[in-house]
């Protein structure tokens, strides 16, 4: 079989660079021209946010799924294989179908005059796999920003926009207010977008789009109130209050952090948007499906003893949230951190909230063209390392006995983290514990 998606490798590939080229939303809607428009008709929601799109994602997929539903899956990026972007219902698109979408979409690029991008293709391939295996509904995560993005041209059931702040600034804006306005860009004419935006000039921004397009707009914390917190060693118990009188009481969530609770919210909100017209949605299918939902890579334990977590934050507004959470999940601990950064990222502003804390920090410098290396081990680092055996062996002489050992800031230390956690827990003579993950489908 030809090696997965290397029939690709010709095209643009954005996510391999710091710069942005072809970041255009007409030679998307060309290229799906080409195969058909298969999103013309796909019911689905579309979500944008610097962070926290991803959970919500996989928060509405569980709902959608829980209620009997066919939904089709588009995340990005991926921990360890590319499959894990596109899903229906539970199983990853398989390598021999992901290898025929996009000979598929090779074919019909060829002799066009189009130059697409990799992202471009992989959302067609996502939108016409979907179609072709009759999706009820859809959930699809945009790439970057939102109005711009591969993913733009579709026209959903209802728009989500999770949490704004600085990120990728030198493409989206330099200002809270203008990254709120990209991601507010895939608010469509007359289609309902729910936030859970809690900055005031991003939540205004998004406002003014939403009333410009005649959108229905409900704000957590406005017209969706969250009460009845309670943290457990599980996760939140909660109670939401939405629109129309719609009361769900005591909803679990087994996700750690108080943002969680705000993006179960927003999911949950715009589950029954889009939703209203499935019978099967209803606030009894959206507590269960809540009350087990995973979501890949987020506070994701990789290892029991040691504790060993990744998290994938990698901007100064969610590292705040991870470090707020890690003290909150483990009081009177001593954390460890080991970050990665890619070269486009507010390294300063990142660095700083863990000096500020008094944070135990080390640097894993990536084997990646996109990633920000640093050759200076000493403070704020405890240490610089470049390979999973050689932070391996400094988290050893840390011993830090029960406090959690934390990889942050890209996804793309997820597979170093996986093998830290396995050398650490062989060790201990413990086996690191299975990740959540849907499985691929090879007998399509």
């Amino acid at each position: 079989m030809v090696k997965k998606l290397d029939i690709l490798e010709k095209y643009i590939n954005n996510e391999a660079g710091a710069s942005y080229r072809n970041y255009d939303p007409a030679g998307m809607a060309a290229l799906a021209g080409l195969g058909g428009n298969p999103h013309i008709g796909l019911k689905c929601v579309h979500i944008a946010g610097t962070n926290g799109k991803g959970s919500v994602a996989y928060m509405l997929n569980a709902i959608f799924s829980a209620s009997g539903l066919r939904c089709g899956l588009y995340v990005s990026p991926h921990l360890l294989e590319i499959n894990e972007r596109i899903g229906i219902s539970g199983s990853l698109i398989s390598d021999r179908e992901l290898v025929d979408y996009a000979r598929r979409m090779d074919r019909l690029i060829s002799g066009s005059g189009l130059a697409p991008t990799f992202f471009d293709i992989l959302t067609a391939i996502a939108l016409t796999f979907f179609r072709d295996n009759g999706c009820d509904i859809s959930v699809i995560e945009t790439g970057l920003g939102g109005r711009r993005d591969s993913t733009s041209l579709v026209v959903p059931e209802c728009s989500v926009i999770t949490e704004i702040s600085l990120d990728h600034a030198h493409i989206l804006g330099d200002t809270v207010e203008k990254i709120a306005a990209e991601k507010a860009g895939i608010i469509k004419e007359g289609v309902p977008v729910v936030t859970a935006a809690s900055a005031l000039p991003a939540l205004e921004v998004i406002r003014r789009e939403a009333a410009e397009k005649n959108a229905p707009f409900y704000a957590v914390d406005e017209h969706i109130t969250i009460t009845d917190v309670v943290k457990t060693d599980a996760g939140r118990v909660f109670t939401l209050a939405m629109p129309g009188g719609v009361m769900i009481r005591d909803i679990f969530i087994p996700l750690h952090g108080e943002h969680q609770v705000r993006n179960a919210a927003a999911a949950a909100a715009a589950g029954l948007i889009a939703g209203g017209g499935f019978r099967s949605v209803t606030p009894q299918t959206i507590r269960a499906a809540l009350s087990s939902v995973i979501v890949p890579g987020r506070m994701e334990i990789l290892s029991r003893e040691p504790l060993i977590m990744f998290d994938p934050a990698h901007n100064a507004g969610a590292i705040d949230s991870l470090i707020r959470t890690i003290h909150e999940e483990y009081p009177g601990s001593s954390p460890v951190f080991i970050i990665s950064l890619m070269a486009d990222k507010d390294y300063e502003a990142i660095i700083d909230r863990f000096r500020s804390n008094g944070i135990r920090l080390f640097y894993f410098n990536l084997d990646d063209s996109r990633a920000r290396c640093v050759s200076d081990g000493g403070p704020p680092f405890a240490g610089v390392s470049g390979s999973p055996q050689e932070i391996s062996a400094a988290l050893m002489r840390e011993e830090p006995g029960g406090s959690p050992i934390v990889f942050c800031g890209t996804f793309r230390i997820y597979a170093a983290a996986r093998e830290c956690a396995e050398i650490l827990s062989r060790r201990t003579g413990r086996s690191a514990p299975d990740s959540p993950r849907m499985t691929k489908n090879e007998n399509p």
